[in-house]
C-alpha cells in the first residue's frame, strides 16, 4: 500500500480522530483530507501532472502534511524522499524476495515497522529543504542506518515469535478438542454399548454377532 493510499483509508475510517497536531492546534483526517483534495485540484488546474517535479518550501507544520499528501496524489515525484525510502526499505525489499511462500505476512510485519524506523528521517529530510544531498547525507549516516534496520529487525522478531505463539495456540487447541471428542466418545458408549464403537461384528440387521461358543 502506497502511502497517499493508506492516508486516504485513514481518513474513510477515522475522520473524526486527530491527523496533526501542531502547537495548539489540531486537525482531524476529515479536515487534513479536505484540505488535501483542495491542494490537489489547484495543483492540476495549474498543470502538475503525474512525474512532474514538485517542490515544497514549508515550515514544519499541517500545511506541510497537506502538500505533501497533495502531491503524492497527483503522482508527482519526491526524489530524495525515493532514494531514502529505497536504502531505508532495503530490509523489507529483500523479505518479499526471501520467502516467496510468506511473505504476505512476513513482508506486512517487517514492511510495517521498517516504515516507522523510516519516517523520522524522511521528516528530517523535508524540514532540511528536501534535498539530494541530504537524502543522501542521511542514507550513509551510520546511526540512521541503524534505526532503520533495527526496526525492520523488530519487525522479524514479531513474525517468529508471534508465528511460534500462534502455532503452540492452535496446538493446544488441538489437543483440547482431540480429549472432548474422546471424552464424548466414552459417553456414547457407555449409553449405547460397546456396538457403537464400530470394533464389534455386526449383522446385516445391525445387531452384535456373538462369538462362537468354544469348545470345552
Amino acid at each position: 500500500m502506497l502511502l497517499h493510499h493508506a492516508f486516504e483509508s485513514s481518513c474513510a475510517r477515522l475522520p473524526g480522530k486527530t491527523a496533526v497536531v501542531c502547537g495548539d492546534e489540531r486537525v482531524s483526517y476529515a479536515e487534513l483530507g479536505a484540505r488535501v483534495d483542495a491542494l490537489a485540484t489547484l495543483l492540476c488546474q495549474r498543470g502538475v501532472q503525474r512525474g512532474d517535479r514538485v517542490a515544497l518550501y514549508l515550515d514544519s507544520s499541517f500545511e506541510f502534511a497537506v502538500a505533501v499528501h497533495a502531491v503524492l496524489r497527483l503522482g508527482a515525484v519526491f526524489m530524495p524522499s525515493a532514494v531514502l525510502l529505497i536504502i531505508g526499505m532495503m530490509p523489507t525489499i529483500a523479505a518479499t524476495f526471501a520467502d516467496p511462500k510468506r511473505a504476505g505476512t512476513r513482508v506486512v510485519t517487517v514492511g510495517a515497522l521498517n516504515l516507522a524506523g523510516c519516517v523520522p528521517f524522511l521528516f528530517k529530510l523535508w524540514s532540511q529543504g528536501h534535498e539530494f544531498d541530504t537524502a543522501l547525507n542521511i542514507a550513509t549516516d551510520p546511526q540512521a542506518i541503524i534505526v532503520m534496520y533495527a526496526a525492520a529487525g523488530a519487525g522479524y522478531m514479531i513474525d517468529w515469535s508471534m508465528s511460534s505463539v500462534v502455532a503452540a495456540i492452535l496446538y493446544q487447541r488441538g489437543l483440547a478438542r482431540q480429549e472432548s471428542i474422546k471424552k464424548r466418545q466414552a459417553e456414547l458408549v457407555l449409553r449405547w454399548g460397546a456396538e457403537v464403537t464400530g470394533q464389534i461384528p455386526l449383522d446385516h440387521q445391525g445387531f452384535a454377532v456373538e462369538p462362537p461358543e468354544k469348545s470345552r
